[in-house]
């Protein structure tokens, strides 16, 4: 054997050596071994789980309220306006509030001090505080998004209002108060989960029955609000929600 295999044969030998080390040092770490492995078996496993109900509506949170004002009732109001929250309770306190956070009956809380009223009509910034379950990434996203979307209208609304009593016009007003105006547009399907599209395909093929009949049988929508998407113009092109 040459010299120059000898050295060759050597260099890969050490290489392996080395990566036998490396390997061994990676795999008694547990920190490494929590992150390459157990995170990936987790983070899949916590994935599916929080989209295991499609579409997240309606999540419960709670209010305490100190102004108890008609100013922040409006605005307590609004949380409920929308379709991915509602206020399930009005805790008196915020201990009240952490254990009911805690025992999972609410995801989140909305904090509204006494003096929110006071500073809103003059003229200073009122603080309002949110605090979401961050454990659950679908629920914060629900819950963060629609109360700050809620208090980002009712700011807005007072602005308005104080520039209607400077003296400005409405349209003056508005340009003002909301300089841009967006659409929301619910592209594909925005109605049913995919589970429950397969689930509705696979029990046509089945039984035999059609879509229509299957989705009206379980009462996954009304017969007006079908009839509407069902429409072929409707069916053909991006479009928002049918009453929206």
């Amino acid at each position: 054997m040459s010299r120059f295999t000898k050295q060759i044969a050597s260099y890969w030998k050490q290489l392996g050596s080395v990566v036998r080390n490396e390997f061994r040092t990676i795999f008694k770490d547990g920190g490494v071994m929590l992150i390459l492995i157990f995170a990936l078996i987790i983070y899949a496993t916590a994935y599916s789980l929080a989209y295991g109900s499609q579409v997240l509506r309606n999540v419960p949170i709670g209010v305490v309220d100190e102004c108890r004002t008609p100013t922040s009732r409006s605005l307590i109001d609004t949380f409920n306006a929308g379709p991915n929250t509602y206020v399930a309770y009005n805790p008196t306190s915020m201990e009240e509030a952490k254990e009911l956070f805690y025992g999972r009956k609410i995801y989140g809380v909305v904090y509204i001090p006494s003096d929110y009223g006071e500073k809103l009509y003059g003229g200073e910034q009122a603080n309002v505080a949110i605090y979401a379950d961050a454990s659950y990434f679908l629920m914060y996203r629900q819950v963060f998004q629609e109360v700050v979307t809620s208090i980002g209208k009712t700011g807005a609304m007072v602005e308005f209002q104080r520039l209607i009593a400077k003296g400005a016009n409405i349209p003056q007003a508005q340009a003002t108060t909301q300089p841009v105006i967006y659409q929301s547009h619910n592209l594909f399907n925005p109605y049913l989960g995919y589970e429950t599209s397969s689930m509705l395909a696979k029990e046509a093929l089945k039984t035999g029955k059609g879509i229509y009949d299957l989705v009206l049988e379980h009462k996954l929508m009304s017969e007006e609000e079908l009839h509407k998407v069902l429409q072929p113009e409707n069916m053909v092109h991006p479009r928002k929600k049918i009453g929206e």
